[in-house]
């Protein structure tokens, strides 16, 4: 789980980098589709809800990177994802 948590972490920052900084945004997002895709099937599937719930439960040290375990995060980056490739 910890190191689930951290590999998606590092996924998600890299998709926010990229909207954030690319200065060619669309044609980086296509470069990393599967790699949206993974994120996406993480947020959407159990296993993004069992990592919620272990956080809440304290199972995740309090020091780790948890920003992707916020009930927005991911949505929102991948809602921006949606609207750069429209």
């Amino acid at each position: 789980m910890i190191e689930r948590i951290r590999y998606m972490t590092n996924l998600y920052e890299e998709i926010e980098h990229i909207l954030l900084y690319s200065d060619n945004v669309r044609d980086d997002l296509v470069k990393i589709k599967d790699k949206i895709e993974e994120l996406e099937k993480y947020y959407t599937g159990p296993e993004w809800m069992e990592d919620f719930e272990a956080d809440n439960e304290g199972l995740i040290p309090k020091d780790m990177n948890r920003g992707i375990l916020t009930e927005d995060a991911i949505y929102d980056l991948l809602c921006s994802v949606d609207e750069i490739r429209k």
